[in-house]
């Protein structure tokens, strides 16, 4: 969706380090109440490359793989630790700049 006014588009502002220093964070607001979470990563792939989607893991170990999976594609080093206890959002949209319709921007936040 990049360069679109679609929703989510904004998101590839994300791309920019200079954008995220200044929106590092996600306010979560539902009906049972908010959070807030900081981004640890941006990054892009394809649909056929990693599942960025992952919500179980085996142990701990197999999170952490999956956190420094994450990490080592990311754009820009964010500085943000994850602890093998942490809950993660996860936003992902197209990106048809990466990939074409394969694309994806991939958004990773944990929570504070």
């Amino acid at each position: 969706l990049s360069n679109s006014e679609a929703m989510f588009s904004t998101l590839i502002a994300y791309k920019d380090e200079a954008y995220y220093a200044e929106h590092a964070l996600i306010r979560l607001e539902t009906l049972y109440g908010s959070r807030q979470y900081r981004i640890f990563a941006v990054l892009n792939v394809r649909v056929t490359e990693w599942d960025a989607s992952t919500a179980s893991f085996a142990d701990a170990k197999a999170f952490q793989s999956y956190i420094q999976r994450a990490q080592t594609r990311a754009f820009y080093e964010t500085g943000v630790d994850v602890a093998a206890d942490a809950n993660i959002l996860t936003l992902i949209t197209c990106d048809r700049s990466y990939g074409g319709i394969q694309g994806r921007l991939v958004i990773m936040a944990v929570e504070e």
